[in-house]
């Protein structure tokens, strides 16, 4: 009989039979609840990435703007020479665009920071924290610290579900 070894902190405070190790698994897998709820903490981290993203752009133009200011004074009389002899509405296009396009490299960045960080922009994986429950509940592992499971099984499927390294 296999058995699954539970650590927080990286200190083992037991172990379950790897069979009961599926079976919360497969309970945590077929709750529709924890899909509904993990839909919705996508969309919470995604509305908070866009807002975030947002916030950056005038702090991204004006720093922009200062280190041309400072280190680029020539190219920005110029620039600024250049728009006073084009019509307004190509001027407000003009700077749309720059806008737009600094937007979408705040986002790109906001994206590689959620990509990148455990729990950036307040997501969580509700399936890792129901498994987790179940582990503290069946062991009475304090709630602090980190779980990780290490099933000595090779053969099941689900080992990397709840592993973290």
């Amino acid at each position: 009989m296999s058995v699954t070894r539970v650590y927080v902190n990286d200190v083992e405070v037991g172990s379950l039979p790897t069979v009961e190790y599926q079976d919360m698994v497969l309970n945590a897998k077929k709750d529709l609840r924890l899909y509904v709820l993990q839909s919705l903490i996508l969309l919470k981290a995604a509305f908070l990435m866009m807002l975030f993203s947002i916030s950056l752009v005038p702090v991204v133009i004006c720093i922009a703007v200062s280190i041309s200011v400072v280190f680029l004074p020539d190219h920005v009389v110029n620039i600024l020479s250049i728009l006073k002899d084009y019509p307004l509405p190509y001027v407000i296009h003009s700077i749309r665009t720059v806008g737009i396009n600094i937007w979408v490299l705040t986002f790109i960045t906001c994206l590689s920071i959620f990509i990148m960080r455990k729990n950036s922009f307040g997501y969580h994986n509700c399936f890792i924290d129901r498994i987790n429950y179940d582990i503290r509940s069946l062991l009475e592992v304090p709630a602090d610290g980190e779980i990780r499971v290490n099933p000595q099984s090779q053969a099941f499927p689900f080992s990397l579900i709840n592993e973290q390294r």
